[in-house]
């Protein structure tokens, strides 16, 4: 409202300023220019490259007054109907002295400055208490009043209790603009208390000046007669500030029912606009004024606050993607998705004494402990937030290129396949009270293919899938599924896992030994059992066509005797 009027009284001051520069400065129809004001031509106006808000020049082209304001020029030119405002000038000062309305104000023609003197209101005769002489204002123009706050629209029906601010630079005090028979106990008092007639609806204004400025705002205020039940004074709590989202801290009524209405602002909702903690929501960045208002049947009282919507963060952090798991691998080399918005970092969440090379990098290297298992975490983050991604690394058992079965002191090669470590050779663990056979009888066949035993021999009267069996201490006899496994996830087919194929598994053609104690199919066939049996008579074995892709299984007599390949255990 303050600053309305102010726009108001200052374009109605421009106004008859020009009126009154034009008659004091050049009477005569032809005016050729002036020595108060600058003059210049049209042409000379328009070529001005800036130009300050309010400038007054003398157009020689036209015999008009210009001056500058909304970044336009106004011609003003006086003709005989145009009436002139009452003034004063004062040629040794160069102050211009005049009133509007009973309103004095002065112009200074070598400042260019405007004073409004808020202590001579010439009509004021609404409140003639105030008493404040230009003694009492500040004259340090350096800085401007104190922007003044009347408080709320306040209803009663006797006195009031006003709510206008302390003013920290400039003088303040009360008017009453509108409004018969009303007084203030004290008008230089922000919180003074007002006296009224009841019927009456009066304007107070609260004004803070100093020397060189007046501010002012206004406050409505209804005395009323007495009426029962009478509205709880409405407190709709603090101002909030970017917040995502607000919780409302108005009173409870005591009497009558209250409720909140949104009064500016786009996009907002009110969870439950009866409950004066209600939740609020709003678009990002938006401020709203909400109003929490309190009514009976003798009328209302009412409130505002502001809740600033927290304005939408920039960069939102990208989507974080930590890549694909990483299982019976012997190196690992992380692949995470490098963000395009925010950094990304990796931690370890899960496992035993791991390592990242830089753990700033998405496709940075990952070392750990041999057959554990560790769950990364990949985490994007900007000033917005971050969200993350996991991924498990399970890496292969230690597998040996070479080791020693200590029960008879034989050496024997292992290989890594399919995740898993197989010795790369057949077992030729012979024993005293052992039965196992060579080819043929032969020892050296022994030496050559490994020994060949029946499926109890080789579980060692074990049952139990993946036992150790006749293995070797930390190995064991493979079941069907870790063959399978092999055949399906090493890479190789049934030639390239035989002896001098591409996989370094070495298979030989050794044959075996049937129930009825014959030896059959050296160089042609290779057989080998698992740990898996399919009945009391019947175990599955692998076996391997000389030269052919195809590995094949099926269940077999247990007393036949078959190679063993060990599988070291995890």
């Amino acid at each position: 409202m303050s600053q309305m009027a102010a726009i108001f009284r200052i374009s109605i001051f421009l106004l008859f300023l020009l009126f009154f520069l034009n008659g004091l400065l050049f009477s005569q129809e032809t005016v050729t220019g002036t020595p108060c004001i600058e003059n210049m031509t049209t042409d000379e106006r328009d070529n001005l490259k800036i130009v300050a808000e309010g400038k007054l020049i003398f157009n020689t082209s036209t015999g008009c007054l210009n001056y500058y304001t909304n970044k336009k020029w106004r011609s003003f030119c006086e003709t005989a109907e145009e009436p002139r405002p009452p003034v004063d000038f004062d040629e040794q000062s160069g102050k211009l002295t005049y009133q509007i309305n009973g309103q004095l104000y002065t112009f200074s023609l070598e400042s260019k400055e405007l004073y409004i003197d808020p202590t001579q209101n010439l009509n004021n005769d609404t409140d003639p208490g105030v008493n404040i002489s230009t003694s009492d204002l500040p004259d340090d123009c350096r800085k401007k009043p104190t922007r003044p706050y009347a408080g709320r629209d306040l209803v009663s029906f006797d006195q009031v209790d006003l709510e206008g601010n302390k003013p920290l630079h400039g003088v303040g005090f009360w008017q009453v603009i509108s409004g018969d028979s009303g007084q203030f106990v004290d008008s230089t008092v922000p919180a003074t208390q007002f006296i009224g007639a009841q019927g009456i609806t009066y304007t107070l204004r609260w004004t803070i000046a100093t020397k060189c400025d007046t501010l002012f705002d206004d406050a409505l205020v209804r005395i009323r007669p007495p009426c029962a039940p009478e509205p709880s004074q409405s407190f709709a709590g603090s101002d909030q500030f970017n917040v995502e989202e607000a919780t409302l801290g108005a009173n409870f009524p005591r009497s009558g029912k209250g409720i909140w209405t949104i009064v500016s602002g786009l996009g907002g909702f009110l969870s439950d606009p009866s409950n004066p903690k209600t939740k609020f929501k709003g678009r990002p960045g938006e401020t709203y004024v909400l109003r929490w208002m309190i009514r009976t049947e003798c009328g209302l009282t009412q409130d505002d606050i502001i809740v600033k919507i927290k304005p939408p963060c920039s960069p939102v952090p990208s989507q974080a993607y930590a890549g694909e798991d990483q299982i019976e691998v012997d190196k690992c080399k992380l692949n995470a998705e490098n963000p395009i918005a925010g950094k990304g970092k990796w931690q370890i969440l899960e496992g035993e004494k791991g390592k990242i090379f830089n753990a700033d990098t998405n496709t940075t290297t990952f070392y750990g402990r041999p057959g554990e298992i560790y769950v990364l975490q990949w985490t994007v983050s900007s000033k917005c937030g971050s969200n993350s991604d996991e991924v498990t690394i399970k890496f292969a058992s230690y597998c040996p290129e070479e080791f020693t079965d200590f029960r008879d002191g034989k050496k024997y090669k292992g290989v890594r396949l399919a995740g898993q470590c197989w010795m790369a050779e057949n077992l030729k663990y012979r024993a005293e009270g052992l039965q196992s056979f060579c080819y043929d009888g032969y020892t050296d066949f022994c030496e050559q293919y490994g020994a060949l035993y029946s499926w109890n021999i080789a579980m060692q009267g074990e049952e139990k899938e993946s036992s150790r069996g006749i293995c070797p201490e930390g190995w064991h006899l493979p079941s069907d599924d870790e063959w399978q496994r092999l055949i399906d996830s090493s890479g190789f087919n049934g030639i390239e896992l035989q002896m001098n194929g591409k996989s370094d598994f070495n298979i030989p053609m050794g044959g075996a030994r049937y129930t009825n104690g014959k030896f059959l199919n050296i160089r042609e066939y290779a057989y080998y059992w698992s740990s898996t049996q399919k009945d009391e008579k019947t175990a599955w074995n692998r076996y391997f066509p000389f030269k052919s892709a195809t590995v094949d299984h099926f269940p077999t007599d247990k007393r036949h005797s078959f190679s063993v390949r060990c599988i070291k255990d995890n």
